[in-house]
């Protein structure tokens, strides 16, 4: 396949761009080339790309091996992903492979990168050390328990650095859920960017925490390890976490408690800061609170800027 100039084309990305430039920024200071980077989910690129530019910025002298490793099915399994590659101009339809529009938006850069495609549990087995994961493929628990099993014994205590993307992804709680049960292993690095939260592993975690941590996420048992998590994040980022807590009490058939806490959020003068909030809220309402939908205001309230996007008005 031929790619494009050493830049590549920029096909943009889900990242945003505070995100893409913390990924510069983290592997510029951070990377010493004793090991890898793996770029966990990396769609077509937008993180590649800037792990890249921090590579160029840091230039250290890494082992024989290419520094990244990017893993993604590269497969257009949702229509999501369909309709932002039609944006993109890219002719790929659904159940197609996009890792060509990957490669030409690599360009030359793509040399520098090995390129794993395919099933995580296929492709997903690393035995370098790993100096930094930036993970946006622990959409399912077992998926997200795959790569805390069998990543972070590869890491550096003290030094390596795990991103979770979707951390503060109401509808991914077992990420928040997983995280916060290895808090007495891992610190909290940067609260937030973009959604993602990113610890340092400060000790070896014994497989056992790593396994149970990545258990049960939904049982009543896991709930004070989340609230350990809002307590540690504080009011100004936990938001996203509050409502996995009254999603959480609702999936255990405590309803009473989670309309308690939903309404809470509901009653809050200030919206928070994520982009995706009302979206995440709305969900949440028509989960918990469905009678919600006799109040005009409310649903207009939560509904409208979401939905004016999607059909092309804001």
């Amino acid at each position: 396949m031929t790619m494009g100039g050493d830049a590549g084309h920029d096909l943009g990305g889900f990242i945003e761009a505070s995100e893409a430039d913390y990924y510069e920024q983290v592997v510029r200071r951070h990377f010493r080339g004793d090991g890898c980077i793996v770029d966990a989910g990396c769609f077509i690129g937008a993180s590649t790309k800037a792990l890249i530019r921090g590579l160029d910025a840091c230039d250290p002298q890494h082992d024989a091996e290419l520094p990244i490793i990017a893993i993604d099915r590269f497969t257009a399994s949702d229509h999501y992903v369909v309709d932002f590659l039609a944006q993109m101009g890219a002719d790929v339809r659904f159940g197609e492979s996009f890792l060509p529009e990957f490669l030409r938006n690599l360009g030359q850069q793509a040399l520098r990168v090995e390129i794993r495609a395919g099933d995580l549990v296929q492709v997903g087995r690393i035995e370098r050390t790993i100096e930094l994961a930036v993970i946006d493929l622990a959409k399912t628990p077992a998926l997200n328990g795959f790569v805390l099993q069998r990543w972070v014994p590869q890491m550096v205590p003290g030094h390596s650095l795990i991103i979770q993307q979707d951390f503060y992804s109401p509808t991914q709680p077992w990420i928040a859920h997983s995280m916060a049960g290895l808090l007495d292993y891992v610190s909290l690095e940067h609260d937030k960017v973009g959604e993602s939260a990113v610890f340092r592993l400060e000790r070896p975690i014994p497989a056992n925490v790593l396994r149970e941590a990545t258990l049960g996420w939904d049982r009543r048992d896991a709930l004070p390890r989340l609230d350990r998590m809002i307590e540690l994040l504080g009011t100004r980022v936990s938001a996203p976490l509050r409502l996995m807590r009254a999603l959480a009490f609702h999936g255990l058939g405590h309803n009473a408690k989670a309309r308690s806490l939903l309404e809470e959020e509901l009653a809050q003068p200030t919206a928070p800061s994520d982009q995706k909030w009302e979206k995440w809220l709305s969900a949440a309402v028509v989960a918990v609170m469905p009678e919600a939908f006799e109040f005009n205001a409310v649903l207009g309230q939560l509904y409208w800027r979401h939905g004016a996007q999607r059909l092309g008005h804001a």
